[in-house]
């Protein structure tokens, strides 16, 4: 992929720790993003709407969202995942969860709250990714299609009333 003049993978990955001044100034990606926060306590702003978010704590972005955020709490730890629009639509295919990115009510948060075991469950398999993408060994690419597969999967299945109005009929 290009962007701006710069080679994007399809793929990207990153572990932040910061223990202060850390701030994301209004900026938007071309990209869908993840966002796990692992600790500490921030204010994100998407567009007009805000979210206190902690541990825990997942936000989704579509493309071209405008944020920021304010950390309120340090330490401040956080895994962020961008992943190109194809490479998410080929790897997932399924029109419900993809909605997650694209077919959103009025109301939509983009603020995704689990209950601990799940999230440790989906922060294993950010670690894996992470593991996959930095180490770029065969197949990485397919092995990340199936963690984001699981993700997507289980976030649908445990917010399902959250996201029942994407459901397709």
């Amino acid at each position: 992929m290009f962007y701006g003049g710069k080679t994007m993978e399809d793929f990207w990955i990153e572990h932040r720790y910061s223990s202060c001044n850390y701030q994301l100034r209004h900026h938007y990606e071309y990209t869908y993003q993840v966002l796990f926060l692992l600790s500490g306590r921030i204010l994100y702003q998407v567009g007009e709407k805000k979210y206190e978010v902690s541990k825990g704590g997942m936000i989704v972005l579509n493309t071209l969202e405008e944020h920021t955020l304010e950390v309120l709490e340090y330490p401040y730890e956080r895994y962020i995942i961008q992943i190109s629009p194809t490479f998410f639509r080929n790897e997932v295919k399924y029109p419900e969860i993809i909605s997650i990115f694209i077919r959103r009510p009025p109301d939509f948060s983009h603020l995704i709250t689990m209950e601990e075991p799940v999230w440790n469950y989906l922060y294993d398999l950010v670690r894996e990714m992470e593991k996959e993408y930095l180490g770029k060994r065969l197949y990485w690419e397919m092995c990340i299609g199936a963690d984001l597969r699981k993700m997507f999967i289980t976030v649908f299945r445990e917010c399902a009333n959250a996201l029942s109005m994407m459901k397709m009929s």
